[in-house]
């Protein structure tokens, strides 16, 4: 259910086998065009935040640049090995394979009481700091203290797969909106497959269509707020891509204000 890429499909992928499509017309009427579900291709100016978090030089997640420093993603994303020295980060690409710059990790951070999908939210620390330029660039968190409120529009970017059943890393970074979803309805709509607390945050569409998926885990959702785009969610799980009874789930990311701060000093 995280949308991280796949065990299997991983593995391929650090035995250097070979994905490759050819990037579908953004003008197409089916509700799953894309890799990100339902979403558009663009360019990485327009989400200077987004990340490649790689492993072996290989695209496995999403991030956020919420410092020259520093990235934000999900937990999920770095339990396969407890040593930085794996991991890296490309920036400043629409690509996740080539271009912009790669950073090596010098440490990373899991929050402590991570499991399962609660507390899904980690830190990057690079190795030298990112270069901002129009295709890097921080993004700021949404407000401790100010509500969501449900049916707000919100985007989420990444390289993820078209389907769940089909786990392939998209060419070129893509983006689609999806609406905020009263918590209650998100609680009733996984009460079978997974706890949905305080800490988390649902995202979707009344018909589907429209979604993050594997690949896109840990990667950014953002809303627009006093005309600035800011943080509020990193791409989590999910049951299937782009089901309208199964919206996205996402860390809500105002609720760990307090830890970031901690963890912060704790990677100086």
């Amino acid at each position: 259910m995280s949308r991280n890429i796949t065990t299997s499909l991983f593995l391929l992928l650090l035995a250097k086998a070979c994905w490759t499509r050819p990037i579908q017309s953004s003008s197409s009427t089916s509700p799953y065009e894309g890799r990100i579900v339902g979403g558009w291709e663009t360019d990485i100016s327009y989400f200077p935040y987004q990340v490649s978090v790689q492993v072996m030089d290989t695209h496995v997640c999403g991030g956020t640049v919420i410092a020259e420093d520093l990235i934000l993603t999900a937990a999920h994303c770095l339990t396969r090995f407890s040593s930085p020295q794996y991991y890296s980060v490309r920036a400043g690409s629409s690509y996740s394979f080539r271009d912009g710059v790669v950073i090596p990790a010098k440490a990373i951070k899991i929050h402590e009481n991570y499991k399962s999908s609660e507390h899904d939210i980690a830190v990057i620390k690079l190795a030298m700091p990112l270069v901002y330029s129009t295709k890097i660039k921080p993004i700021t968190l949404w407000n401790e203290d100010v509500q969501i409120a449900d049916n707000t529009q919100l985007w989420v970017s990444g390289w993820g797969s078209q389907l769940s059943w089909y786990p392939q890393i998209a060419s070129v970074l893509r983006y689609t909106s999806v609406n905020s979803i009263d918590l209650e309805k998100c609680r009733q709509a996984y009460k079978t497959l997974n706890n949905i607390t305080e800490n988390m945050l649902c995202a979707g569409t009344t018909v589907g269509g429209r979604d993050s998926c594997q690949g896109d885990s840990g990667g950014p959702l953002v809303a627009r707020h006093n005309n600035n785009t800011k943080l509020v969610g990193i791409v989590s799980f999910g049951m299937g891509c782009g089901k309208a009874e199964y919206p996205g789930v996402y860390t809500r990311v105002q609720k760990y204000h307090k830890w970031l701060k901690q963890t912060i000093n704790e990677l100086k």
